[in-house]
C-alpha cells in the first residue's frame, strides 16, 4: 500500500504568503479593535477575550455572513429550564467557509443565582444559609447575597441570544485564524 502524506501536495511558496496574510491580518485587528468594546481583558487570563461586536467587524470585514442553526432546544416551562446550543454558519459569496458551536443554560450559575442585599433577601430565608460575597464600591465595602433565580423565565431569551453569540465568537476565531491572540466566554469567569 502506497503511503500518501496530504503535506505532499501543498505548495510552500503559497503557504508562506498565507501566513504573511494571517500575521499582518491579526496585527491590524490588534492596532484597530478597541478594548472593552470589541475585545475585554479579564484579569488572570493570558489573553484578551473576542467579544460579539469585535466578531462582528471582523466578519463584516472579511464580506462573511452569518446563518444560524438551532441544535438543541430545551424549553421546560414546569421547571425554569431553558437550554440552547446553536451553530453559526459562516458563508462568503453563498459557500460555507466554516461554523462554530455554542450553547448557554438557565442552569449556568450566572443565571441559575442572583445577588441581592441584605434587605432584599426574602422573609423566612437565614441569610446565614446563603452564600455571601464581598465587593469594593465606591462609598466602601458591601455584602451581597446569593438566591437561587425565582423566575428563569425571563432568561429564555437571554440565553437563546448568548448561546447565537457564542457560536458567532467560536465561527470567527476559527474563520480568521485569531486563536493564538484571543479567546471566548472568559468574561463567564469574571
Amino acid at each position: 500500500m502506497e503511503q500518501f502524506s496530504v503535506i505532499d501536495d501543498v505548495n510552500l511558496d503559497v503557504v508562506t504568503e498565507t501566513m504573511t496574510k494571517i500575521n499582518n491580518f491579526q496585527k491590524i485587528l490588534q492596532k484597530e479593535l478597541k478594548q472593552g468594546k470589541d475585545f475585554g481583558v479579564i484579569p488572570a487570563t493570558s489573553k484578551p477575550t473576542l467579544l460579539k461586536p469585535g466578531a462582528e467587524k471582523i466578519l463584516m470585514l472579511l464580506g462573511i455572513s452569518s446563518e444560524y442553526e438551532l441544535i438543541e432546544n430545551v424549553q421546560d416551562y414546569k421547571n425554569g429550564v431553558f437550554a440552547f446550543t446553536i451553530k453559526c454558519i459562516l458563508m462568503k459569496n453563498g459557500v460555507k467557509i466554516t461554523e462554530g458551536v455554542g450553547c448557554c443554560s438557565t442552569k449556568e450559575s450566572k443565571y441559575a443565582y442572583r445577588w441581592v442585599y441584605e434587605k432584599e433577601i426574602p422573609v423566612g430565608v437565614d441569610k446565614e444559609s446563603l452564600v455571601k460575597k464581598e465587593f469594593n464600591g465606591p462609598y466602601g465595602k458591601y455584602t451581597k447575597y446569593r438566591l437561587e433565580n425565582d423566575d428563569p423565565y425571563t432568561l429564555a431569551n437571554t440565553v437563546l441570544k448568548m448561546a447565537k453569540k457564542r457560536a458567532q465568537v467560536d465561527a470567527t476565531l476559527t474563520v480568521a485564524s485569531l486563536s493564538e491572540i484571543f479567546t471566548q466566554d472568559m468574561e463567564d469567569l469574571s
